[in-house]
């Protein structure tokens, strides 16, 4: 932390004791996490990035420096937090101590699990002398809700298969495995596969599904079939929707996995957002 004080209109000529008043001139940041999920997780680091790291104080009166700096605490083996516990990252000894400012646009925190990485936007000013706390959420949901006039909620990720055929939600940013339409037999990058002709005479109009309209024929539905009730395949109804009511972006090199996609972002909190990893080929990491 930087403590400074000053005192002024000190008459001269005097040998009387002056009393220095000194004050924080840093923002403080603490952060706390609570796995709501089912298991245990290990957070291997926090960061906060895109926010300016330097300055210069006059005064009270702090002027930023150049908006690029990334503060992270990665302890040894990270922190082990079990299912339905709340731990403080942070603690005592390791405070984020930062230059006083309002946030730029693209701040983020940025927290690394063992298993995937999660993001949120920061906007709001940061003054000398405050703290902040940041509690952090892992929710136990697989689904996210983007706002859609319909109420309709998105996969976290695609389906997943694993090497004993089992079938799985992947993370966001992996391709998972591949179905043709109307087949609930998915087929991973490295499988061998023989299109069936009549799930493709099933999609004839008046058939069992259609491209244009929700799949009411549950049993050609890949995602009921394998994830279970009440999941389904999103027709082109429901793409539409996505299109027109997110923002979207343009990602590369996404959670720094060398994947590039498309984020469709809810149009009020660009932290919520569904990932599209652009992919030819590819499996789910059991």
């Amino acid at each position: 932390d930087i403590m400074t004080a000053q005192v002024t209109d000190v008459a001269g000529d005097t040998g009387g004791s002056v009393t220095l008043p000194f004050r924080h001139r840093c923002a403080a940041l603490r952060f706390s996490l609570t796995n709501e999920g089912s298991d245990a997780i290990t957070v291997t680091s926090v960061s906060v990035s895109g926010v300016y790291g330097s300055g210069t104080l006059q005064g009270d009166t702090w002027t930023p420096g150049t908006p690029a700096s990334t503060f992270t605490l990665a302890p040894t083996g990270g922190w082990t937090i079990a299912a339905d516990e709340t731990v403080d990252l942070t603690g005592s000894s390791n405070i984020f101590f930062m230059v006083p400012q309002t946030i730029p646009a693209g701040a983020k925190i940025m927290v690394v699990t063992s298993e995937d990485t999660y993001e949120t936007e920061l906007s709001e000013t940061w003054l000398a002398g405050k703290t902040y706390g940041y509690e952090i959420t892992k929710t136990a949901t697989d689904y996210i809700d983007l706002g859609l006039p319909s109420g309709t909620l998105w996969a976290k990720g695609n389906i997943g298969k694993d090497s004993s055929g089992n079938y799985y939600l992947c993370k966001d940013y992996e391709t998972g495995t591949y179905f043709s339409w109307a087949n609930i037999v998915g087929y991973n990058i490295d499988e061998s596969y023989t299109y069936t002709k009549t799930q493709y005479i099933n999609n004839t109009p008046g058939g069992a599904c259609q491209q244009d309209i929700p799949c009411d024929n549950t049993t050609y539905d890949a995602a009921r079939a394998r994830l279970g009730s009440p999941w389904h395949m999103p027709s082109k109804v429901y793409f539409k929707e996505l299109y027109d009511n997110t923002d979207q972006e343009l990602v590369t090199d996404y959670k720094n996995k060398g994947i590039n996609g498309y984020k469709f972002m809810n149009k009020a909190d660009h932290s919520v957002y569904v990932f599209f990893p652009l992919a030819g080929k590819g499996i789910c990491q059991s």
